[in-house]
């Protein structure tokens, strides 16, 4: 290369340099140090190739400092996130518990009314039964009463109808007294 191309190379370089120090841009700044840097000692220029290599290990060492703390800060992003992860999955499963425990108790709880409901059931219709039976066994009562009244009333009516025709044990020992001890 004659001296004209490391000129040129040098003045983009140093445009390049000077660019990305305004905007910031690390890698580009990394990059035209070591172009520069070999350029200056190229051309035996060594204390600036040294100032050049001394920014170029600065900027490598930054560039190398922020990755470390880019994956860093990931690093904690993705272990907080799989906690949160984690945490969120633990209190998904304790809700799917609680749901089923609601239901199995709400189940429960139906299956007792509907069984205590049946057995209401059956025992009003048994209720009802004896009170049917109840009112067949008055009915069948009043009327054995009433035959048994009527049967005694016959019986009381025949007995004052025979005493009245039959004459007294006084009349009959007085008119028959060895007849009747």
């Amino acid at each position: 290369m004659d001296d004209k191309n490391y000129s040129k190379a040098e003045e983009y370089g140093k445009r390049a340099l000077t660019i990305s120090i305004e905007i910031g841009n690390l890698k580009v700044i990394k990059s035209a140090s070591q172009k520069l840097c070999t350029i200056y000692r190229k051309e035996n220029r060594l204390e600036e190739a040294l100032k050049m290599m001394d920014r170029y290990l600065e900027v490598t060492n930054k560039i190398t400092s922020q990755e470390s703390e880019k994956a860093a800060l990931q690093f904690d992003f993705n272990k907080k996130e799989e906690i949160a992860k984690a945490e969120q999955s633990k209190r998904d499963e304790i809700a799917i518990k609680e749901k089923q425990k609601q239901s199995i108790i709400i189940l429960s709880v139906s299956s007792c009314l509907l069984i205590v409901m049946i057995f209401s059931l059956l025992l009003f219709n048994r209720f009802r039964i004896i009170q049917k039976q109840k009112k067949i066994i008055e009915k069948q009562k009043q009327l054995v009463e009433d035959k048994q009244k009527d049967i005694l009333d016959s019986l009381n009516y025949a007995k004052r109808i025979q005493t009245s025709l039959l004459p007294t044990e006084k009349y009959m020992r007085k008119f028959l007294p060895n007849s009747i001890s």
